[in-house]
């Protein structure tokens, strides 16, 4: 199964970096994909010593509601996978924590990015929250058993970080 790019062109939708690419399939046809080309980007699951798990809830455009978040956001030009986790971690809830790297996973099949995982323990407040210009964040603080529903429910945006990480804690039960 061979497919042949044959183009690809750079593109603006909205504020989102978009690259038409067009490939000849298998099949001989010839067909263009839109592919989103954000940067990579880090999700950390971040625990206090209590074990309460830090959460952020906010609106977003996409499914017009708010949703509930993992700490995280693109990595900056020249940024390590941990730097980025580092400073997410500390703009959007203010603290900073002992940092363990999870892998990392595609964002889509339609998109350059991936996303590096973390698990960030004994998480402590050092800093107030510096939203970013159109982040309008709230910090959920969320126990061990509220975090597992969110997870169950599939109301979190990041459910593959979030349950890696909840796997690496030893939260999963067989049969939950």
């Amino acid at each position: 199964m061979h497919w042949e790019k044959i183009s690809e062109k750079k593109y603006q939708a909205g504020f989102r970096p978009m690259l038409k690419k067009t490939y000849r399939l298998p099949s001989g046809e010839v067909t263009d994909f839109d592919v989103v080309a954000d940067p990579q980007s880090v999700a950390v699951v971040a625990v206090t010593p209590e074990g309460q798990v830090l959460t952020v809830k906010q609106y977003r455009p996409g499914p017009e509601c708010e949703v509930w978040d993992l700490v995280g956001g693109y990595m900056e030009p020249g940024e390590t996978p941990k730097q980025a986790a580092v400073r997410e971690l500390r703009e959007e809830t203010g603290f900073a924590g002992e940092l363990t790297p999870l892998g990392a996973t595609w964002r889509g099949a339609y998109t350059t990015s991936r996303t590096h995982q973390f698990l960030a323990i004994n998480c402590t407040r050092v800093a107030d929250i510096q939203e970013d210009q159109h982040e309008f964040i709230e910090l959920v603080r969320m126990d061990k058993k509220a975090f597992l529903d969110l997870l169950e429910r599939g109301d979190l945006t990041d459910l593959g970080t979030g349950y890696k990480a909840a796997w690496k804690l030893g939260w999963l039960e067989a049969g939950r």
